[in-house]
């Protein structure tokens, strides 16, 4: 279920570490494994995924560390074409500093919260894959 775009506006605004709201494609929702399942997300649930956005905004550097391998780096470096124009950051931590939250997603059933990070000035599609529990416990990231 997507969350309303003026919400997460309110939380984002122009933070450069994170997606604009009313950009395409839409990357703030609630995921549910079964399409049923959307009749249970109340206003309780959305308070609860507005409330964990706002952690992640303010600890944003932070869990970008967390979810960040400098391996990322190496395979940005080595196995993707780069276009002309574009530039690859010079360090794995460079790298790291110009991630952008592509996407912010609550799942319930597994009480996870995801996120695709990415920069498309030199990942070209690819995203890095992250899991935090909603203790803010990281879980897992990988390079897609």
């Amino acid at each position: 279920m997507d969350i309303d775009r003026n919400s997460i506006y309110k939380i984002v605004g122009n933070h450069r570490r994170f997606i604009n709201p009313f950009s395409e494609p839409y990357g703030y929702y609630i995921f549910t494994m079964n399409p049923q399942e959307e009749a249970f997300i109340d206003e309780e649930l959305i308070a609860f995924y507005l409330k964990k956005l706002e952690y992640a905004v303010l600890n944003v550097d932070f869990l970008i560390k967390q979810a960040f391998h400098t391996s990322y780096y190496e395979f940005i470096k080595k196995h993707l074409f780069v276009k002309k124009d574009s530039v690859i950051p010079q360090t794995p931590d460079d790298m790291c500093q110009q991630l952008i939250v592509d996407s912010f997603v609550l799942c319930p059933e597994q009480k996870e919260i995801g996120s695709a990070l990415s920069n498309a000035h030199f990942m070209f599609g690819h995203y890095i894959d992250c899991r935090w529990d909603y203790d803010w416990n990281f879980i897992s990231s990988f390079i897609c």
